[in-house]
């Protein structure tokens, strides 16, 4: 295995954010550093550092004495995340940004092949956050 570099923490905490990010660590699931460090072919020291980042950040959970698992949204936590995406969708949409003016002023409209609905529309409503920012 690899010695612990800033480069094998970086790979670590991108692979963990990527699968957190696709659902491959499903809800509630314990995280195994030894594994994942396995399927990278890194040291687990750079992912259980990257863990203990995302946990953190409360991406993932640290239990004492039992390791990293993945968090559950509640109820409120996805109310939350609607909420957000409310505020955003309606700050892009506002006709007094200058970036979207300029956009509607020059006909330019956002293309996007259509493959998945949900990839999608969350492929879509990022390019309004950042058309708006």
């Amino acid at each position: 295995m690899a010695a612990f570099r800033p480069e094998s923490f970086q790979l670590a905490l991108q692979t963990l954010r990527a699968q957190l990010h696709e659902g491959a660590i499903p809800p509630g699931a314990r995280i195994t550093a030894s594994e994942i460090a396995a399927s990278l072919n890194l040291s687990p020291t750079p992912v259980r550092e990257a863990l203990a980042w995302l946990a953190g950040e409360g991406v993932v959970e640290e239990r004492r004495g039992q390791g990293f698992f993945t968090r559950h949204l509640t109820a409120s936590d996805i109310a939350d995340l609607y909420r957000l995406s409310l505020a955003h969708l309606l700050i892009a949409q506002d006709p007094d940004r200058p970036q979207l003016a300029r956009r509607a002023a020059e006909g330019v409209e956002a293309r996007v092949p259509v493959t998945d609905p949900v990839v999608d529309i969350e492929r879509l409503f990022s390019e309004w956050i950042a058309e708006g920012a």
